[in-house]
């Protein structure tokens, strides 16, 4: 992916996928040959990223992480 808006938030590079400078489409082009080329690399970082999504921006975390909010301003625990 290319690092812009809320995707270096997401990914990891070399982790959960590449993040490449926008406009580098000579980089975009080798990182991506490398995961065609390299299926357990592929999986592995589509399983670790799977994982993060959903810890981090599911629906559910996502509810759950403003119900904490709310609790919290409103003087109560979750």
């Amino acid at each position: 992916s290319t690092s812009v808006g809320g995707v270096p938030e997401m990914l990891e590079d070399g982790r959960h996928g590449f993040l490449c400078p926008p406009g580098d489409v000579d980089l975009l082009a080798k990182r991506t040959l490398t995961l065609l080329e390299d299926r357990q690399l592929c999986l592995g970082m589509r399983d670790v990223a799977r994982k993060r999504v959903e810890m981090f921006f599911s629906f559910s975390s996502r509810l759950h992480n403003m119900e904490k909010l709310y609790s919290f301003f409103m003087g109560s625990s979750p």
